[in-house]
């Protein structure tokens, strides 16, 4: 890759980075630790009903860059699908019940699968399963198990995405 090719997927991985950094920080700062990062979208909406996009737009400046940097075809529905994430935010009602969790599981999948076939860094994606499966066996005492997996996923993705496309 040229050195203009690699200062902009750099730029789409910082925003990549900060975008999830930053909400994050700010939503534990208002709210302390949530359920999981969906559970943003229903504390903010309770705030001011407008507030609610925030989620959305959210979901869309973390996964898109994401979808650039990996330039593969699964990495690109596992962020298509957090797009929806964001598009199904009221995650308690309506369609949105049923298909938010749905698509954060493709996504999730979707990227654990690009991770190893498109990447091939098994050692990464078998880390990351192996804390999500430790995290889901702990749901009963950790009450925001879902939080840590969300965290996990985005971090083997950022993870693979530095090694593979940045360094």
């Amino acid at each position: 890759k040229t050195q203009q090719e690699i200062g902009i997927l750099t730029t789409f991985f910082l925003m990549y980075v900060f975008v999830w950094v930053v909400y994050n920080l700010l939503i534990f700062t208002r709210f302390g630790l949530l359920g999981s990062v969906s559970e943003s979208h229903l504390k903010l909406k309770k705030l001011n009903p407008k507030y609610g996009i925030i989620f959305t737009l959210f979901s869309w400046l973390y996964a898109i860059p994401a979808m650039i940097i990996a330039e593969t075809g699964l990495m690109f529905f596992a962020g298509g699908f957090i797009c929806l994430v964001g598009v199904a935010a009221d995650y308690k009602q309506g369609l949105d019940k049923i298909w938010h969790g749905r698509f954060a599981i493709f996504a999730v999948l979707l990227s654990q699968i690009s991770i190893n076939f498109d990447f091939h860094n098994y050692f990464i994606s078998l880390i990351s399963i192996l804390l999500m499966m430790i995290i889901f066996l702990f749901r009963k005492k950790l009450e925001s198990y879902i939080y840590w997996i969300e965290q996990v996923s985005w971090l083997a993705v950022g993870v693979v995405l530095y090694i593979n496309k940045i360094v």
